[in-house]
């Protein structure tokens, strides 16, 4: 806390202040750092940190975040800790990469998608408690629809449950499914002007292909009309590099699982 300094501001049309924190010491990380594991040792009883999206300090500015934060976890005696995150072959690279700091310094746990035959009757149940009740086929075509990816799963149970509706029939789940994709239209559209056009072409085959394997096949190739293999190796680099499609087992597919949806409503 003695690091942090706050500044006082005003609105010049409003007169409404503003406080905002700061560091006084920027780029004393290591020292900070060192006072937070000084502390939590002090501390008579086990520890345990999560650290969740553990990836994302691959994107900090400071180039030594990996090294230093692994230097004070290797001293540590009484603090576990549990890294985890959506980005599976980042953190594979950083836990198994020989090169890497974190290299073999934890168990790795991949969390496969919840079985269908059991996110069935929990779905129904919770809506059964609420006194509404979705018929098992609707389940059915909102697990697929959202690929039993749970974020999306529980994002349209939620927005269905909120309906005052007391039934879920086939007709209320499928405009709940264009009312999302249309409420996030604009955010898509800003997607495709970030990108060029043919990597805006490539997303879209991937989109339609579903579980694409050979993206540099030549029936890949053909049926979307994408010219060179070469050309498409680019393009999909800069889409995984920009975390719009993922890459599982040699398995390709659209990373927001709406956008995809919304992709194929488009062709």
């Amino acid at each position: 806390m003695s690091h942090l300094r706050p500044t006082i501001t005003y609105d010049n049309l409003t007169g409404e202040p503003s406080i905002l924190f700061d560091f006084v010491d920027a780029g004393n990380e290591e020292n900070t750092l060192e006072q937070i594991f000084n502390y939590l040792e002090s501390q008579n009883k086990k520890i345990v940190i999560a650290l969740d999206e553990f990836q994302q300090i691959l994107k900090y500015s400071e180039q030594n975040t990996e090294a230093l934060l692994r230097s004070f976890i290797q001293r540590s005696k009484n603090i576990l800790f549990i890294f985890s995150g959506s980005r599976k072959h980042l953190l594979e690279a950083m836990f198994r990469d020989s090169g890497r700091p974190f290299y073999n310094s934890t168990e790795m746990l991949f969390l496969e998608k919840i079985n269908t035959d059991a996110y069935h009757p929990f779905i129904s149940k919770k809506f059964k408690e609420g006194g509404k009740k979705i018929a098992p086929e609707q389940i059915d075509q909102l697990l697929e629809w959202c690929r039993v990816h749970t974020w999306y799963v529980q994002y349209v149970c939620n927005r269905l449950y909120s309906l005052p509706k007391n039934v879920i029939d086939v007709n209320i789940l499928h405009q709940m499914m264009v009312t999302i994709l249309e409420e996030n239209e604009p955010g898509y559209y800003g997607y495709r002007n970030l990108l060029t056009s043919f990597q805006w072409k490539v997303l879209n085959a991937i989109a339609q292909e579903k579980n694409l394997t050979e993206p540099n096949g030549k029936k890949f190739l053909t049926k979307y009309q994408l010219g060179a293999a070469s050309s498409v190796s680019l393009a999909i680099e800069a889409l995984l590099d920009k975390e719009l499609i993922y890459r599982e087992n040699d398995i390709f597919n659209v990373y927001d699982v709406f956008l995809s949806r919304w992709m194929e409503r488009k062709v």
